[in-house]
């Protein structure tokens, strides 16, 4: 409803808190947009040709550390080329293999900086852990294949020679295998990385709001566990106090805008509005600005402390009501579990999660940080998949 502001009062709110240092994608064009991903890409392509020459300089050291532990398990100890140019090429894409691993944290790190500008402050402090972890976690992953998958894959190949039968591979097909199974393993490896950056959901039941009917509490279980099976990492939350007193505030929030809103109404035409809202307005109108003020300070305290819950999770996920929606067109519901959100000003989605006794529907709502309705968006579009495939 339409606000008529009074001297004194607060501003109702002023953005998010973190808007200073939020996502600063929409800052850039499209044509700005390209020229920063082809200076990423120039750094990379650098790094990786740095990191070639470097390795060149050493290519027969790596030679003999990737082929002489697998002597043993060929006859005669040598392997084979028969191609003119196979010996230099196999050379050139280990250099290049190698540099690879020497460039690779000044490559995570250039796709960190082309994504970054489009992340919000608390999802940047997430880059040295994720250039870390990813270069340590893909380094164990390849070192898994160097020292102990690829020698006992050589070793049961060799496992079939017989009496007319030898095994003498060339090189070509052998170094093939070998950065497959590397690159293979060091992507293995990585998923502890990926479970670290994960979805975040935080669950919230509201119990200021009062206990959900059982069908509201199952609908509200059932996606959260069908969440974490899609993936995601789903945990519960504990709301500060100072976000209850702003739902138990909201009342006094909402019956005096309705009354400024509604005043010219209210007076000439009284006995055309509806029953129930003039009822409303009968009830509530003593209300003063000085409530009114007060009311919106605790909504704006509760605001901040709600923008530093989205520090710790992406998304929330929360009870849309108590059970099943109403028969009929009468009322569009018990709204106990939705008005904080309305309150708060963030972007809500309702997702249906089951059908209650009577065919009536129960949903759940995604609940993201203010402004990032295309979030609230992709994860009641994630929920929705992974209520389907459960």
């Amino acid at each position: 409803m339409a606000l008529v502001p009074f001297p004194g009062t607060p501003t109702p709110y002023d953005g998010d808190p973190d808007d200073d240092e939020s996502s600063g994608a929409d800052k850039m064009s499209f044509l700005e947009h390209l020229d920063e991903l082809r200076k990423r890409l120039i750094v990379c392509v650098s790094a990786l040709a740095i990191g070639f020459v470097v390795c060149w300089a050493y290519v027969e050291r790596l030679v003999d550390f990737i082929f002489v532990p697998l002597r043993a398990t060929i006859k005669g100890g040598k392997f084979q080329y028969i191609e003119p140019g196979e010996g230099f090429m196999m050379r050139m894409k280990l250099a290049a293999l190698a540099g690879l691993f020497l460039a690779l944290p000044i490559i995570l790190w250039q796709i960190w900086r082309f994504v970054a500008p489009g992340l919000y402050s608390n999802e940047k402090r997430f880059a040295i852990p994720f250039v870390f972890l990813s270069t340590v976690f893909f380094t164990l992953g390849a070192a898994f294949s160097h020292y102990i998958a690829f020698p006992w894959t050589m070793q049961f190949f060799a496992s079939y020679e017989s009496d007319y039968m030898v095994f003498i591979p060339t090189i070509s097909p052998v170094f093939a295998m070998y950065v497959k199974m590397m690159l293979a393993m060091g992507l293995v490896f990585e998923m502890p990385t990926a479970v670290f950056f994960l979805a975040r959901i935080g669950v919230v039941t509201q119990d200021f709001a009062d206990a959900p009917e059982a069908a509201g509490a199952e609908a509200l279980q059932m996606a959260a566990k069908a969440a974490e099976r899609a993936g995601a990492s789903v945990r519960t939350l504990a709301l500060p106090e100072i976000i209850a007193e702003a739902w138990r505030i909201h009342p006094v929030i909402q019956e005096f805008e309705a009354h400024q809103a509604l005043a010219w109404e209210y007076r000439e035409n009284y006995d055309a509005l509806a029953p129930n809202l003039r009822g409303r307005l009968d009830e509530s109108k003593g209300g003063t600005a000085a409530e009114y003020d007060a009311a919106m300070g605790v909504a704006s305290r509760a605001r901040q402390a709600l923008a530093k819950i989205f520090d710790d999770v992406d998304v929330i996920l929360t009870l849309s009501a108590p059970g099943a929606a109403p028969k009929g067109l009468g009322s569009t519901g018990d709204a106990r579990y939705n008005r904080l959100w309305t309150l708060m000003g963030v972007p809500c989605v309702n997702v249906p999660t089951l059908v209650a006794e009577g065919g009536l529907p129960v949903g759940v709502t995604v609940i993201a940080r203010y402004g990032a309705d295309a979030q609230a968006l992709a994860a009641a579009r994630f929920v929705e998949k992974a209520l389907a495939g459960r």
